[in-house]
């Protein structure tokens, strides 16, 4: 039964009503919001390919910012942005935790960096170091987490989190190149959850954690009732 609904303000000679709204007719009284957020959606994205270049250059950010491995130079960067701060620093188990001994270097666009060698970290900055970033802004300094980062761990005691550098000498080895979905899985089955909130403990878990305890719960059973 189609419900007696007044045509959607959006819905004129000019613009009909979203194909969203056409589909389901409960949805006209939403319709101008619904319109907003598209505008909204299509201004970021403008913004988006002007700053960044395009979408994909933008989701990519995260090989840029954050702590990156440069084996041409042969060395770490480490980029934060932040156009509104003073001062930044890079502060770490390898300088311990001197707020003052790494200072980063502001360029264009709020981006702030410095490089490491590995003639002077190599055997300070290796494999499972902490370090955060000292950000001093005209209301104070704070040490914070970088905004883009690979692996973050909180310390058992003072639930205290780090950033954490994860370079192991052994590379992880893959072998399910040959997994294809349509093989196992013959009808998406999607469920959302955040892997690190998923435990019951006070702490981040892990992905091993999940699979181990929060995944078997939702499995489901060979044979059904229907079957």
């Amino acid at each position: 039964m189609t419900p007696d609904l007044p045509t959607a303000p959006g819905a004129t000679e000019t613009a009909p009503a979203l194909p969203l709204v056409q589909l389901d007719p409960w949805l006209a009284p939403y319709e101008p919001v619904l319109r907003r957020r598209q505008q909204r959606l299509r201004q970021r994205l403008s913004e988006i390919t002007t700053q960044c270049g395009s979408l994909t250059k933008f989701a990519q950010a995260h090989q840029r910012l954050g702590l990156n491995y440069d084996a041409r130079r042969r060395g770490y960067w480490f980029r934060e942005w932040a156009p509104a701060a003073e001062a930044l620093f890079l502060v770490g188990d390898f300088n311990g935790w001197d707020r003052q001994a790494t200072p980063l270097t502001q360029g264009p666009e709020g981006v702030w960096e410095v490089f490491l060698p590995d003639k002077d970290y190599q055997d300070r900055l290796t494999h499972h170091s902490l370090y955060k970033v000292h950000v001093v802004t005209s209301k104070g300094a704070k040490d914070r987490l970088p905004a883009t980062l690979r692996r973050a761990v909180q310390h058992p005691e003072t639930k205290d989190f780090a950033a954490q550098v994860w370079r192991p000498e052994t590379s992880f080895a893959w072998t399910d190149q040959k997994f294809r979905v349509p093989n196992f899985v013959r009808e998406p089955l999607i469920y959302e959850a955040h892997v690190g909130m998923a435990l019951e403990a006070d702490r981040v878990g892990s992905y091993l954690e999940f699979a181990a305890q929060i995944l078997p719960a939702f499995r489901l059973p060979a044979t059904t009732a229907c079957s």
